[in-house]
């Protein structure tokens, strides 16, 4: 041993932060500089120790002396993840090139460890190899599918499956989507959103409803087909004729209004009458108050018949919590209509569609999209056009209005649980920290009530255009 025998030993065995690190580099140094001798007699040329990652182990710093420069020890000190006993696996370097704080070294700790857990093989990344990996992301993406090649491949299908209107098609494409962003975009990256901002880029662009409907078809069929042939690649939600008349930016801001008046709920009961899923589903819809999304994939499986109780699991719930519809007189017989046909197994509205990925599947949000269009049409409306989220805010309008006023006179916060919105104050949050596991007796009442409100007032009104009043049975 050299003159730094007696070298005071570290307090510590393990590093947990940055400070200990520090202590334990200059320790090394002290030793390397002190001449220090391994057991078989050889200069001590490097040291090791753990460092703390939470549960997992294996994480340890290595320092090394690379050379001596008088009284200086030069070194350099690496993270190591040591496994199998005798494996190891350089994460990166704290002194030397490309340094990786301690932080970070953790993380790759904890990214090999999962790599190892999975069956993977540990690989580590160099700057050459990251020059490789960079220059095949650069190949990949410019091989990669988008819309403007995919128009490439499909422009003779829809040639020959319309020749006639081809060419305003094909003015479409060049005029309003080909030279776009949307159109080079990877499509890995094109979502709903994407393409309804492509739409508001063409309204404000000067583009009318016709080309914005041409353009829908085209965006449409390119992202079906590509549903079909791309792998892992699907877009949830689609383009619809609704987005034919799309708002600008500004417009969007604006807080919406629109419910539909009595007259109205009247025609649309009258056109649903006959309809399938997607009618039968509108009708529920206003019935309970729901969701779009909470309807069309409503299961026999939550709906208790004989207590009359439907209730919607969390994982479907926007609030993320548990939702009880009290099921009154005008749901249940949606749902015995739906029983009738379909059987009281599976989805309540089954999708109506041949297709083989849509088989068993409950009736898309699409398809309700495209009633609403045709349900619009029907009914003539020659005020703002509704929307299946219109039929909601319906719903809470005349729940929450006055008796006085043609409604039912419900608090807002009875309106609020049954539509299950989000609670509004601290003092609610504080005294409803149940509410997801229960449903109250008033709420269960005004569910009774709007059904008694929509069969006296929608579907069976009297003979004048006068409004019944409902009294609101003690519960």
């Amino acid at each position: 041993m050299g003159k730094n025998s007696q070298l005071k030993p570290l307090s510590f065995t393990i590093i947990d932060g940055d400070i200990k690190l520090k202590q334990f580099i200059e320790h090394c140094r002290k030793r390397f500089v002190g001449g220090e001798t391994t057991s078989t007699g050889k200069p001590l040329a490097k040291l090791t120790m753990q460092i703390s990652n939470g549960d997992l182990t294996g994480l340890v710093i290595e320092v090394r002396l690379k050379r001596m420069e008088g009284n200086t020890a030069i070194v350099a000190a690496s993270w190591r993840y040591n496994f199998d006993r005798t494996s190891t696996f350089v994460l990166g370097h704290y002194i030397g090139a490309e340094p990786m704080s301690l932080a970070e070294a953790r993380t790759a700790h904890q990214q090999a460890y999962d790599i190892r857990r999975n069956g993977g093989v540990l690989k580590r990344e160099t700057a050459a190899s990251r020059k490789r990996a960079e220059q095949e992301a650069s190949k990949a993406a410019e091989e990669a599918p988008t819309l403007n090649r995919l128009w490439a491949v499909r422009q003779a299908t829809f040639e020959d499956r319309a020749p006639k209107l081809f060419p305003g098609y094909l003015s479409v494409w060049r005029k309003w989507i080909a030279s776009s962003e949307l159109a080079s975009t990877p499509l890995v990256e094109v979502t709903y959103k994407r393409l309804f901002d492509h739409l508001i880029s063409m309204r404000e662009a000067g583009a009318g409803p016709e080309p914005r409907r041409r353009a829908i078809f085209l965006l449409n069929g390119l992202c079906d087909y590509a549903m079909k042939t791309v792998d892992g690649w699907s877009l949830p939600k689609m383009l619809n004729g609704a987005d034919v008349d799309v708002f600008s930016k500004g417009e969007l801001n604006r807080e919406r209004n629109r419910y539909l008046r009595i007259s109205e709920l009247r025609d649309l009961w009258k056109l649903t009458d006959t309809g399938g899923a997607a009618h039968q589903a509108i009708r529920f819809i206003i019935a309970t108050g729901v969701r779009k999304s909470e309807a069309c994939n409503a299961s026999f499986d939550e709906i208790d018949l004989e207590r009359g109780l439907w209730t919607v699991p969390a994982s479907r719930m926007k609030q993320g919590k548990v939702h009880m519809v009290k099921l009154n007189s005008v749901a249940l017989a949606v749902l015995n209509q739906q029983r009738e046909i379909h059987g009281d197994a599976g989805w309540v509205f089954p999708s109506p569609s041949l297709a083989p990925h849509r088989r068993k599947s409950p009736v898309a949000g699409k398809s309700l999209n495209n009633a609403q269009d045709t349900l619009n049409n029907q009914m003539g409306t020659t005020a703002e056009k509704w929307t299946i989220h219109d039929l909601r805010r319906t719903a809470a309008t005349y729940i929450n209005r006055d008796r006085d006023a043609g409604g039912i006179g419900l608090s807002l916060h009875v309106t609020d649980e049954m539509l299950a919105h989000a609670t509004k104050t601290k003092l609610q949050r504080t005294y409803m920290v149940n509410a997801e596991y229960h449903i109250s007796t008033e709420a269960i009442s005004g569910f009774m009530a709007w059904g008694e409100w929509l069969e006296a007032n929608v579907i069976n009104p009297p003979p004048t255009s006068d409004v019944t009043a409902i009294r609101r049975k003690k519960a």
